[in-house]
């Protein structure tokens, strides 16, 4: 079944499209930001503890939210916290209050992807693993542009505040089209939270499970990225092995862009097993390569076998749910940000004690944790119920 996007869908594919501009603008303008305020290496690693931290408080509040004003409302926020965080950066004039900025961004963010991805899911129904894997294909072609993008504002001699401006730009414009949508007939996001089920608990197996794949998914891919390079420069200079993680990045827009079609002919159940297997033999090849060229293939795989796993295993989240989607995807949203803060920070204490690539077998470790999860953590099919 085709599937069929509504302008309801083209709001959702914004919000995520402004979310992932900041997101993926921020890793490497750190460098910038830390030469402007004059940070050491610690203060400028701070800045992803601050967007993590900044996730898991999104996350925490966002169905409370839900609960009480409706879904609508949640999503509106989410936008005015990002856009507003996002604007404090730009204007931010040192350390702290950039600091405190990507931590606002980082809870409107976490606000608006919760209510997005429900709203997808309840939206498009059997097709809402497609809807998802395409607004998440978006995102990731947006995080293949940045870089590109922080390179032509450079150029051009505005500095990382241009590029952050862009970032503005497309928040506001998405906010304003929100408050449009909100002021017409059509509910802005569907419908409101829907009350727990009567003996139905949101905290089962299934769900718990699946959570745990979250984390492993999401680990994976933040470890290879921020460490990725350190490994890779054992092959190649510093400046080409940065430029070359990009692979991972184009591999996650490639796989998410071709996922969004292939959920609606596949189960999902089997993508999800062979994106984890696809990754594994990416980072297998990654890691032992002897030249840079198989390692950036490697980078590649392993981007285009993660990439359709965050957005299946999301859909898989409300499906999981009981019935409850902005619960149960306000707890992916703490997930989320939990494995954002100690993946990375894991890999790198285990480099402090051991030779990097020794350290890099805490990713098929990850890896394996997250494929026993998902096939663990299967629906019954009395579990797919429409959300509305």
């Amino acid at each position: 079944m085709a599937l069929t996007r509504q302008r309801l869908t083209w709001l959702m594919y914004a919000a995520t499209a402004a979310w992932a501009s900041f997101v993926y603008l921020l890793g490497p303008s750190t460098s910038l930001l830390a030469e402007d305020f004059e940070l050491d290496p610690h203060q400028a690693g701070l800045y992803g503890t601050a967007l993590a931290v900044g996730i898991v408080s999104g996350g925490s509040v966002s169905s409370r939210v839900t609960a009480r004003a409706g879904r609508s409302v949640t999503f509106r926020l989410g936008l005015l916290l990002l856009l507003t965080g996002v604007a404090a950066l730009f204007v931010a004039p040192g350390f702290w209050l950039s600091l405190a900025a990507v931590w606002l961004a980082g809870v409107g963010g976490a606000m608006v992807l919760s209510t997005t991805t429900a709203t997808l899911s309840e939206l498009h129904g059997e097709d809402s693993a497609a809807a998802i894997t395409e607004a998440n294909a978006l995102a990731a072609w947006i995080g293949a542009a940045s870089p590109l993008v922080l390179g032509a504002v450079l150029a051009i001699g505005v500095g990382w505040r241009g590029a952050v401006g862009l970032c503005v730009l497309i928040a506001g414009v998405t906010f304003v089209v929100s408050l449009r949508a909100a002021g017409s007939s059509r509910p802005v996001t569907g419908t409101q939270a829907p009350a727990p089920a009567s003996g139905r608990s949101l905290v089962t197996r299934r769900f718990v499970l699946t959570c745990l794949a979250l984390f492993c998914a999401v680990g994976t891919e933040f470890a290879v990225n921020f460490w990725g390079a350190t490994l890779l420069r054992e092959l190649t200079s510093a400046a080409a092995a940065t430029a070359a993680m990009s692979a991972v990045v184009i591999g996650l827009a490639v796989g998410r862009t071709a996922g969004a079609g292939l959920s609606t002919r596949f189960d999902t159940h089997a993508l999800m097993i062979g994106g984890f297997a696809l990754a594994a033999a990416g980072f297998l090849a990654f890691w032992a390569a002897g030249v840079a060229a198989v390692a950036i293939l490697g980078l590649f795989l392993t981007g285009l076998g993660l990439s359709t796993l965050f957005p299946f295993i999301l859909d898989r989240v409300v499906l999981n749910s009981g019935g409850q989607p902005d619960r149960g995807l306000a707890i992916g949203s703490l997930v989320l940000g939990s494995a954002i803060a100690t993946a990375p920070v894991a890999l790198g204490a285990l480099a402090s004690v051991t030779p990097v690539s020794t350290a890099f077998l805490l990713v098929p470790a990850l890896i394996v944790v997250g494929v026993l999860a998902v096939l663990a953590s299967r629906p019954a099919q009395a579990s797919l119920v429409d959300v509305a």
